[in-house]
């Protein structure tokens, strides 16, 4: 009982390492960053109640169907794309209309975007993105992990591993997603860009996954081809960032997002070993 409990902690500690590795490698915690964070959590279950009122996937004859989970992942993508833009508005206005914006901060200032009203573009787009992808992780994730818990069922490596390496990946997108919005700033056409770039990642994921089920299960390769979306999240705001948004070196924004990865693998190698090594029958590899 003891050893499942730990185990189940442990998952939850691994699948926030992404708040805790921003705090570490990205900019200083403040008052305002703190609100983007919130911002970020509060508008992305903003998304998931609109998404719950329409319930497009209840629209069809059976709504377990492929073409129902497609169309429900669809309309997710463009709703959130959709909503992060203003958010990102509101968040600022809410962050520098209400605290005092603290001009000693010579690293700040020199972050400012010139084309555009957005002051400190880094800190919202690592706090801001952290926040809208830890929201994601909280309905997706450790919600259903409480569940199981308190049902008694059983912590398998291989059904969880797969899980924080999905949801931690996905923190890493939104950050890179919102870099992207902040450009709609200055090109509006950057909407359409970023609304395709996410539909397109999710309805690739839908078609990997065991809900549509148009290829057999594997979770080893599923989870590969979403680390490769993942990815290319990243590397897209990369290079479409390099020209346009001179505020700060897409090479730090792509060294960040990496470095939260290996260190998310870094720390869960270790506390893994750790567990195997205190509990013989740890289930390293299943039977």
């Amino acid at each position: 009982m003891l050893e499942r409990t730990i185990l189940y902690l442990l998952s939850f500690v691994l699948v926030i390492s992404p708040i805790y590795l921003a705090l570490l490698l990205g900019p200083k915690v403040n008052k305002e960053r703190s609100i983007y964070f919130l911002l970020g959590l509060a508008f992305r279950g903003l998304v998931a109640l609109m998404q719950y009122i329409i319930s497009i996937e209840q629209q069809f004859d059976n709504p377990e169907s492929a073409i129902a989970f497609l169309s429900r992942v669809t309309l997710s993508g463009i709703l959130e794309e959709l909503i992060r833009y203003p958010a990102i508005i509101i968040a600022q206005y809410i962050g520098f209309r209400f605290l005092i914006w603290r001009s000693a901060d010579n690293n700040e200032k020199s972050l400012k975007l010139e084309w555009s009203n957005l002051k400190d573009p880094h800190g919202m787009g690592i706090y801001f993105g952290v926040g809208w992808g830890i929201a994601e992780t909280i309905g997706f994730f450790i919600k259903p992990l409480y569940e199981a818990y308190q049902e008694g069922v059983a912590w398998d490596i291989s059904d969880h591993i797969f899980a924080i390496i999905i949801y931690v990946t996905g923190v890493m997108a939104h950050v890179a997603l919102t870099y992207l919005s902040m450009v709609i700033s200055v090109n509006r056409g950057f909407y359409r860009f970023t609304i395709g770039l996410h539909v397109g990642v999710n309805f690739i994921n839908a078609i990997f996954s065991e809900d549509v089920g148009l290829v057999p299960p594997n979770n080893a390769a599923n989870t590969l081809i979403v680390l490769f979306t993942r990815f290319s999240i990243v590397l897209c705001a990369y290079f479409l960032l390099r020209p346009r948004a001179r505020y700060l070196s897409p090479a730090v924004l792509l060294f960040l997002q990496v470095m939260m990865f290996l260190g998310f693998l870094t720390i869960g190698t270790i506390i893994f070993l750790f567990v195997w090594i205190i509990a013989s029958d740890f289930p390293l590899i299943g039977s």
